[in-house]
């Protein structure tokens, strides 16, 4: 059973691409791709956007964080746009979403024991919930992922579907956000910036 969000929560947006010893910097420093850009962040930032995979509202996690100062390296990383804080209630889950892509980085396997996962059925891998893992396999081909939901939710109530957490699109929205944190966890799935939606 997925865990219920907190009423507001901080995503990292962006992919990890690429790593490299900065001489200059005396410093680890790791790319992030954003749609159309990437960004650079030193070692202590990276810290604090991984952190973000943890599905935490923003005082929780800069309370709880490893990281010296993190208020600064917060904002740095969200002026950047590489973390976000979303709304998480029912009556703005969605709208939040609609401004977001979710990319897959990891194939979808068979367990010989799970069924379908996500991931490497022989080593890591992430279950989903049936209609999560739907919209984790539709997200990448859509706009938004807000869009993803409305098409999942709709099939699955012109199907004859009475589960209140698949039909209704805010609440499928809410296990979809819940569950993207362990799959960013493990760096098998990202969030970015939809094309044309505010930065």
């Amino acid at each position: 059973m997925t865990e219920a969000l907190p009423g507001s929560v901080v995503v990292p947006l962006g992919k990890p691409v690429a790593t490299a010893w900065s001489a200059v910097d005396g410093d680890r420093a790791t790319v992030l791709a954003l749609p159309g850009t990437t960004v650079t962040v030193t070692s202590q930032e990276l810290e604090l956007w991984r952190e973000a995979t943890s599905g935490q509202e923003r005082s929780a996690l800069l309370e709880r964080s490893r990281v010296p100062g993190p208020r600064a390296t917060y904002d740095s990383l969200s002026d950047r746009g590489l973390l976000a804080e979303l709304a998480t209630t029912r009556e703005r889950v969605l709208a939040e979403l609609a401004s977001l892509r979710l990319l897959a980085h990891t194939p979808i396997t068979v367990h010989e024991r799970l069924g379908v996962v996500v991931g490497d059925a022989r080593g890591e891998h992430y279950r989903l919930r049936p209609a999560v893992h739907e919209v984790y396999s539709l997200a990448p081909a859509v706009h938004t992922l807000a869009a993803a939901i409305y098409a999942v939710a709709g099939r699955a109530s012109e199907a004859g579907s009475n589960d209140l957490e698949v039909i209704l699109p805010q609440r499928l929205a809410a296990l979809v956000l819940a569950e993207f944190f362990p799959l960013a966890a493990r760096g098998m799935a990202s969030l970015m910036p939809a094309a044309g939606s505010p930065s």
